[in-house]
């Protein structure tokens, strides 16, 4: 959700990630979804080695420090390349927090608890998002110089 409150900037100033056609831009919005997909594949197989908690800790250790660096990105090759990273994060953690918290959840609560936690996602994105926006209308000098 972030990429597309930021996208129209990144289409205005070449200077962040260089010139962004439209196929450009589709393809760096879908390696998120790649990497989403290959996390919470390997997740299963990983939560079934080390644990599901370890792979939440992971998991979010990898997507924060992932964001971090795909902020710093000056080009379309890096950027790509650290969307479809930190991603893998994402999926991983979104294919286990439903399995832990339903593990932690009291009797008759397991419902409840896993669609709280699937609630996260979504939510997180659009605070994201708006906060972006709110960001970029603060100080849109700093989203459009080199």
């Amino acid at each position: 959700m972030v990429y597309g409150a930021v996208l129209p900037t990144l289409f205005k100033n070449p200077s962040q990630l260089g010139q962004l056609t439209p196929e450009l831009a589709g393809a760096l919005g879908s390696y998120a979804l790649i990497g989403v997909l290959v996390g919470a594949l390997v997740a299963g197989t990983l939560s079934d080695n080390i644990g599901r908690r370890m792979v939440v800790l992971i998991a979010l250790v990898w997507f924060s420090i992932g964001m971090g660096l795909s902020a710093m990105a000056t080009n379309a090759t890096y950027f790509g390349i650290m969307r479809f990273v930190t991603s893998l994060g994402v999926g991983a953690l979104v294919a286990t927090v439903g399995a832990v918290a339903g593990e932690f959840a009291p009797p008759g609560k397991n419902n409840l608890y896993v669609g709280v936690a699937y609630c996260g996602v979504p939510l997180g994105a659009a605070m994201a998002a708006l906060l972006a926006l709110l960001l970029l209308r603060a100080y849109p000098n700093r989203a459009t110089s080199a």
